[in-house]
């Protein structure tokens, strides 16, 4: 991380984005949600269209109970990168946020939407049987 951190002083534009992504992703991985968020959104501000520190920062924010920014950051991955296999992931989280929230019918939908755009994803038969529990 130390390196990566001095990487991130020295560089502009869109390799700045790398850097400070593969540095969020050290923070995460060394437990310091802190400094991860931080660095993810050092990533999203040098290219705000970048996928990756987009979902990471979702992610991030839903593993800390941050459920409406999660939720807000996975819908923007969504619409921004609909056609990435990630949008997938995105949706399941969005989803399982909403789900963990108590809004139910909210996941519900989400789920729905998720089925119908990714009928082959390993997870449909889960998301199948959690959307007929929410059903009954």
């Amino acid at each position: 991380a130390v390196l990566l951190r001095r990487a991130l002083t020295m560089t502009r534009g869109s390799y700045r984005a790398v850097v400070a992504d593969e540095l969020a992703e050290a923070y995460e991985k060394a437990g310091d949600d802190v400094e991860a968020e931080a660095a993810y959104k050092i990533a999203l501000r040098a290219a705000p269209a970048a996928p990756r520190p987009l979902l990471g920062l979702a992610r991030l924010l839903a593993r800390s109970r941050r459920s409406q920014e999660a939720i807000a950051r996975f819908e923007e991955f969504i619409e921004r990168h609909p056609d990435l296999t990630e949008a997938a992931d995105a949706l399941l989280g969005k989803a399982e946020v909403q789900d963990h929230e108590g809004l139910y019918d909210e996941a519900a939908a989400t789920y729905r939407r998720f089925l119908a755009g990714y009928p082959d994803h390993p997870r449909v038969a889960a998301v199948r049987r959690r959307l007929e529990e929410l059903e009954n």
